[in-house]
């Protein structure tokens, strides 16, 4: 819609305009956004922008004012999350004049755009807001968006550590029945990112040959080469960045659902798991354990909305929609 205002501006040159004039655009376009509102209310209406932008070498500046947002009072506010490699794939073909953004530009530049995404939403009253993992389908996307009764629960289960081929299995059944349930939408801390496998790949390489400067990836279905010293500087904050996204799933969710598995006989509660419950805790969001094994519950635990014993027992509790969300 900005280009359409300035149709002398080239393709992906937006950002080239001075700072009062790129201001002055977007303010005509949001008087254009209410007037169409206005005009059509009951209309569906879907925003894209970022929430952040970076302009050359000035740095970042806010791609909205408070007021817009406040005047345009959207329900929701959902930011699209990407893997490192994906943004700098779709950067080597662009105009975007910072192109040449490293791994760790780009990683500073998603945290960004999650607090001004949540900014954004906090803004308005009412305003749900949502980051949505890499992995996320359509289908799920649409239920998000259109069926607000759908209850939001987040998948807890152990994912580190030397886990048994049985044990894997267990958790695979979990999350395969849950993503499939069609009265929920799920949340999954493996959808989030497949930035563990870029730093993986970066250590076998360097292993195969010591003199290595880069690997070859192929996000999107394009190939490009990643710096390994790219790579090394953002292995610090990858494991962090996770833990705070489903931490962050946790709090966008009206329920979590922690899967503890059986090894023999008792249940198998692992540590980020317990993290994630005692933060759900904190956010007041309803807790559910699927506790396999014969042994009793642990207090840190406790309280908890329902335990089930098995995975069967909890899926017949959700495919029958009695839970509710609060």
């Amino acid at each position: 819609m900005m280009y359409d205002l300035r149709p002398d501006v080239e393709p992906s040159r937006i950002l080239d305009l001075e700072l009062s004039e790129l201001e002055s655009l977007r303010d005509k376009v949001f008087s254009r956004i209410l007037s169409y509102i206005s005009k059509n209310p009951k209309d569906d209406l879907l925003v894209d922008t970022h929430a952040t932008f970076r302009k050359g070498l000035e740095g970042l500046f806010a791609g909205f004012t408070p007021q817009e947002v406040v005047d345009f009072r959207p329900d929701m506010c959902v930011n699209l999350m990407a893997d490192v490699d994906e943004v700098k794939a779709r950067l080597v073909d662009s105009d975007f004049p910072l192109k040449d953004m490293t791994l760790r530009d780009i990683m500073v530049w998603r945290e960004e755009e999650l607090l001004g995404s949540e900014l954004m939403a906090d803004l308005v009253k009412n305003c749900k807001y949502y980051a949505v993992p890499r992995y996320f389908d359509a289908e799920s996307l649409e239920k998000l968006i259109f069926n607000r009764e759908a209850p939001k629960c987040y998948l807890s289960f152990p994912i580190t550590g030397e886990l048994s081929p049985e044990v894997k299995k267990q958790i695979a059944d979990f999350r395969n029945a849950f993503r499939t349930l069609g009265n929920l939408v799920t949340f999954d801390p493996l959808s989030g990112t497949a930035e563990p496998v870029l730093v993986s790949k970066m250590h076998k390489a360097k292993v195969e040959n010591p003199e290595a400067k880069t690997i070859s990836v192929s996000p999107l279905g394009k190939t490009i080469e990643l710096s390994i010293e790219e790579l090394e500087a953002i292995e610090p904050y990858v494991d962090g960045q996770i833990k705070s996204f489903d931490l962050r799933m946790v709090a966008q969710s009206d329920a979590t659902i922690a899967f503890f598995p059986e090894i023999g006989g008792k249940s198998y509660a692992a540590p980020g798991v317990v993290i994630e419950l005692a933060y759900a805790r904190h956010k007041v969001r309803d807790r559910f354990l699927i506790w396999t094994g014969n042994d009793p519950v642990t207090a840190m635990l406790k309280p908890f909305a329902k335990k089930f014993n098995s995975l069967h027992e909890a899926l017949a509790f959700f495919k029958s929609g009695r839970y509710r969300r609060r």
